[in-house]
């Protein structure tokens, strides 16, 4: 917790997530750390080529609902897709955008 504690330079992290999986204990864990520590986090979905389009709306509902209360949670997140290329534009903008912050 220290580590991220106090950390002017620590811009957002990007939690990546596999969206086949959603949002898992370990993930929930890190958010708390995250949200305690005040270090703003943007949720990164993964792998949605995996998934139906109706799976990946689901995940997509089911995510925002999850992070919708967390304090320290971007208010958006990014689904992607590396072996399609699914979002990654969006991932990067998002990546400068945090940069210029």
């Amino acid at each position: 917790m220290s580590y991220l504690r106090g950390r002017p330079n620590l811009m957002r992290v990007f939690l990546l997530i596999d969206a086949r999986h959603g949002i898992k204990d370990s993930d929930a864990q890190v958010m708390d750390l995250l949200d305690e520590a005040a270090v703003s986090y943007l949720v990164v979905l993964t792998k949605i080529d995996k998934l139906t389009r109706e799976q990946q709306a689901q995940i997509l509902d089911q995510t925002k609902a999850k992070t919708a209360k967390r304090v320290a949670a971007f208010p958006d997140l990014v689904m992607t897709s590396s072996m399609k290329g699914w979002g990654l534009d969006d991932a990067r903008f998002r990546l400068g955008e945090a940069l210029s912050v």
